[in-house]
Formats: structure tokens, sequence, C-alpha cells
């Protein structure tokens, strides 16, 4: 489980909205916040302080002191042995190291799981930032967010084959680190797809593995294929 800005937050424009609901909220409004939704779901085992956090759609874009912080308030309620948290669930992009170089420095204790969204890897066949999150963070790294990209615009022209290409890819990129390495400081553990349906046609962004009707599109035999070689 993880928390995100609201909608409305980041403007079609590509700029955060200033309005006053989409600002970050204080580590104390986050930890009051977090406890009443704890008590309503304490089934949630697993958590991640907050998603993206170095994407621009986000309010802790420019802050790696707020999000440690939101990190540091469920670290405090996790060591009662009531649930799991990932200390930072990044996105690759360019200033990633950058953002979790600075995330570290204000997160308490020694952090053993982290979480990485490692889209653009996948898509653009390279491992420039699965790698240097590897070799950066020590423990675990779980893939929180990932697939075959059928349509992102304007990157990325709606193609069923291209994001069946990059699904088998994916699974190539994992097997190669599910277990350290040399120069690595953790694996990754856990890989999670985005999204099992599919959008329509005229969505700016489509990752499904099926259509909206559940058909299955060309990556859908491939992680079924390819997930049943792994726990």
């Amino acid at each position: 489980m993880t928390f995100t800005a609201r909608r409305g937050c980041y403007l079609p424009s590509g700029r955060y909205s200033k309005a006053k609901v989409c600002r970050a909220p204080s580590a104390s409004a986050y930890r009051n916040a977090f406890g009443m939704f704890d008590a309503k779901f304490p089934w949630v085992k697993t958590y991640s302080a907050w998603n993206e956090i170095n994407h621009k759609s986000q309010p802790t874009f420019k802050s790696p002191r707020t999000a440690a912080g939101y990190y540091n308030v469920l670290r405090a309620q996790a060591r009662r042995g009531k649930f799991r948290v990932m200390a930072a669930d990044m996105l690759d992009t360019p200033n990633m190291s950058r953002y979790l170089a600075s995330f570290r420095r204000y997160a308490k204790g020694s952090p053993k799981l982290w979480g990485l969204h490692n889209y653009g890897d996948v898509n653009r066949r390279r491992t420039t930032y699965t790698k240097a999150m590897l070799r950066s963070v020590p423990g675990e790294v779980w893939l929180t967010e990932t697939g075959g990209i059928v349509k992102l615009l304007p990157s990325f022209k709606r193609s069923p084959s291209r994001a069946k290409a990059r699904t088998k890819g994916m699974f190539k990129l994992v097997n190669r680190y599910d277990t350290k390495r040399a120069g690595m400081r953790s694996k990754i553990t856990r890989l999670f797809v985005y999204s099992f349906f599919g959008a329509n046609r005229t969505a700016r962004f489509d990752a499904g593995l099926v259509n909206p009707d559940s058909s299955p599109r060309p990556a859908f035999n491939v992680f079924k294929s390819k997930s049943r070689k792994h726990r």
C-alpha cells in the first residue's frame, strides 16, 4: 500500500498545482491520517510511505527530507511489529540517484527494503537506473510498478507488439538481478506488473496485459509463461 498526491495536483501543462490541497502534509498530519487509515485497514501489512517521491507530479519532488519524514513516521509504527515499511519508492529518472542520496541522509535507521518503478529501463531497453539503485541501497529492491508500455504519449505510440517485446525484456532484467552480483548492494526480490487491465484507445497511458474487455494482449501470454518460472 502506498499514498500519493490527489487528482488534480498535476496539471495538463506538466506543472504541479500550488493549490493548498496539493501541498505536502506535515509529518504530524501524515501521522494522524495514517493512524486513521491503519485503524480502518489493519490487514495491510506492507507500506510504501509515498509514491514516486522523485517525480514532479508529487509534492515531495523537491524535498527528499519531506519524503524521508513520512518514512520515519511509518518506521516508528513498524518497529512495534505491525507491518513492514518500504523506505523509498523511486521512479527511474535522471534525478533518482541524487534524490536517493539526500533521502538517505534524513531517513532513520538502516532501511533494507526499497522500491523502484523502472518503466524507463524496461521500455527503453536499458539497465542504467535499475543498476544504479541496486548499487546504492542495501537489502531488497522491489520493482513495485513496471511493465511493457502499450501507449504513453508523446513518447510511445500505441503498440501491443512493442509491449510484448518489452515484457520479455523485463523478465530478462529481473532474472539478471534476482541475486546479488558484483558491485551490487541489493537484489530484486519482487516484481509487480502494472497493470492487468488496459485502457481504451483514447487514453494517454496504457500498460495493460489485457484489453478493457478482458481479451488477452500479446504481452499477457509472455507474462503467463515467464511468471510460472518464478515464485
